[in-house]
């Protein structure tokens, strides 16, 4: 009996071996996998953040220009306007203006 159960000992550890070989193998493939694919899902990621952070900013610049658009056309009437002679609209009399403008 001692032989027969060496020999069965002896394939046991050639299978244990192979398993571990073999999972050792996976475990090296999946890592590299996973860190490909990691820096790739980020790369994309940060372009795609980029892409909305850009359209963010075009958006609130938009909002920002459309805002003053429906202002400043307004402004130059309140700034020159004769009705305020000698009141300081805006920070600057009339007369400044016209000395300052050619």
């Amino acid at each position: 009996m001692a032989i027969s159960s060496a020999i069965n000992d002896l394939v046991s550890s050639i299978y244990e071996l192979f398993a571990s070989v073999v999972g050792g193998i996976y475990a090296i493939f999946h890592t590299i996998f996973a860190a490909v694919y990691g820096l790739f899902s980020g790369v994309i990621n940060l372009f795609a953040d980029v892409f909305k952070g850009a359209i963010d900013v075009v958006g609130g610049l938009g909002k920002f220009v459309a805002s003053k658009c429906c202002v400043l056309p307004f402004f130059p009437r309140f700034l020159y306007s004769p009705d305020c002679a000698g009141s300081t609209a805006g920070g600057v009399r009339p007369q400044e203006i016209k000395r300052y403008t050619c």
